[in-house]
């Protein structure tokens, strides 16, 4: 019987606590995705504008400054920037400011926080879901955005390297030139967003449902208290013999 046990929602947050040198061992369960409420993607018509999705705090760790400059160097023809959240220590202004500079204020629109099915809503009228973050540990807006059927663009700095491996999205560098090459990738392969967005659903429903994860906590609950055999999600190297 273990004494003690930490929950990390991904392997990258469990590198982070063995580096501040906690040695309880750690299960890894992602946080759940209730896809519950999310609605069909609206009807696509070739000469529509397509839509990228930011949906988050509006805060200088997410990125935006530095997709404002992506944007402005590749000024997608056809395409808007939609800026959904909750503005914090004044950043959203920073980034208006920004895109005034860059003269894209025809292709960025910012609102302020979406709940429900005003969010799910903001999710099926777009085309790509972007989060150019310097760091999450999670990043739920992530799943829920997969989860919608959109393929997504985020960076190294959050726990999100199975859009390479469910080749569903572009999983980058946190820097411009990356972030750029990663929407340029996007921008090529407009035409298999539906087959993108249908791996990145399915990935989202076989590892990020309540069930499944409900499973894993209960096994790792028995595992503490000695009932079990160590379950999978308890990362082996965690695990004193």
């Amino acid at each position: 019987q273990q004494a003690s046990m930490l929950h990390a929602t991904a392997e990258s947050e469990s590198k982070q606590l063995r580096h501040i040198r906690l040695s309880s061992p750690i299960t890894v369960i992602p946080n759940g995705v209730d896809l519950s409420a999310v609605q069909s993607k609206s009807g696509t018509v070739e000469s529509k504008v397509r839509t990228a999705l930011f949906l988050s705090r509006v805060h200088e760790k997410k990125g935006l400054l530095m997709w404002v400059e992506v944007w402005n160097r590749l000024r997608p023809e056809g395409w808007r920037m939609r800026v959904i959240g909750p503005d914090e220590n004044g950043h959203r202004a920073k980034v208006e400011a920004m895109v005034r500079k860059a003269g894209l204020e025809k292709d960025w629109s910012f609102e302020g926080s979406l709940e429900g099915n005003a969010k799910w809503q903001a999710m099926a009228e777009a085309d790509l879901f972007v989060l150019p973050s310097f760091g999450e540990n999670f990043g739920i807006v992530v799943a829920e955005a997969l989860g919608a059927g959109l393929p997504v663009v985020t960076t190294t700095a959050t726990p999100w390297q199975g859009l390479i491996t469910n080749d569903c999205g572009w999983w980058v560098d946190p820097s411009v030139d990356s972030l750029e090459a990663g929407f340029y990738g996007a921008l090529t392969r407009i035409a298999e967003f539906p087959q993108m967005g249908q791996r990145g659903k399915a990935w989202v429903q076989r590892d990020f449902g309540w069930e499944p994860i409900a499973e894993q906590m209960i096994a790792s609950y028995e595992w503490l208290l000695g009932q079990e055999t160590r379950p999978s999600c308890i990362l082996a190297s965690s695990v004193k013999s």
